[in-house]
């Protein structure tokens, strides 16, 4: 519902009635007056459609202090390098820290052909990149999960059904189950929607994903899980040209 003001209000006869005849900078002022108190009188919640992502670190609180602080940075670098690749500006996109992981809303500009397989391919190969001369104890491995929907966005943060299905793909049992069976350094989750878009305009190959089960608090739903195949357990040539994503056949795996 649009926020109601009243005719009498001198804010809102200093500012609107006499817009049209603002220019420049005194209308851009005008307008974000005119938000900020729309916010105040009701009309606060204002969904925004936007690409979300989350990073976690797998079995993370098993290592010691040094450790954590070592591997947060090399996710971070990791990150970083990411979105350079993939060209995905860091003005209008939030980031915030969740100490073993890290969740990213992406700007408003930044589409799906722009995080698959781009921005998740350079996260999967620095990852493999780094574990390829790292010592057992400090091995990077990384679950992801991708959606993207409507939430909402304040100076706290983010909220909303899209955030929330975020993170019940990244903490769902049968992703991190997944990871330790196939001894994988990398897991991506993503929605059934961000699968279908993905597979029909030919981002990703359908083949390297699994169908597997989300029950995860109150959320009964399902996702699609690719897992990196350790390092030279790829045969050559299997990945067609420019390919970021290797893996099975799809299989519906329980929860």
């Amino acid at each position: 519902m649009a926020p109601s003001f009243q005719s009498d209000d001198p804010l809102v006869e200093a500012l609107f009635l006499g817009m049209s005849r603002r220019r420049g900078a005194g209308r851009c002022l005008a307008r974000r007056l005119y938000r900020r108190l729309a916010r105040r009188r009701g009309g606060g919640v204002r969904p925004r459609c936007r690409v979300v992502l989350a990073l976690d670190i797998a079995r993370f609180t098993s290592r010691d202090d040094a450790a954590q602080v070592h591997l947060r940075a090399v996710m971070y670098r990791i990150v970083e390098d990411a979105l350079t690749a993939a060209r995905i500006g860091r003005r209008g996109s939030r980031r915030e820290d969740r100490g073993d992981g890290v969740l990213m809303v992406l700007q408003s500009r930044a589409s799906l052909d722009t995080v698959l397989p781009e921005f998740f391919g350079k996260i999967r190969e620095g990852v493999q990149a780094y574990n390829a001369t790292a010592v057992p104890s400090e091995r990077l491995r990384l679950r992801a999960a991708l959606h993207a929907g409507f939430l909402h966005r304040d100076r706290n943060g983010v909220s909303g059904g899209t955030v929330n299905l975020v993170f019940r793909m990244l903490d769902a049992p049968t992703v991190k189950r997944r990871l330790d069976d196939e001894d994988a350094d990398f897991a991506l989750a993503v929605s059934p929607n961000v699968y279908e878009a993905a597979t029909g305009y030919r981002l990703i190959d359908g083949e390297d994903f699994e169908l597997i089960d989300i029950d995860v608090k109150q959320t009964r739903t399902s996702a699609w899980l690719y897992l990196a195949p350790p390092p030279g357990g790829v045969p050559p040539g299997k990945a067609p040209p420019g390919s970021a994503w290797h893996g099975p056949h799809p299989t519906r795996v329980g929860g």
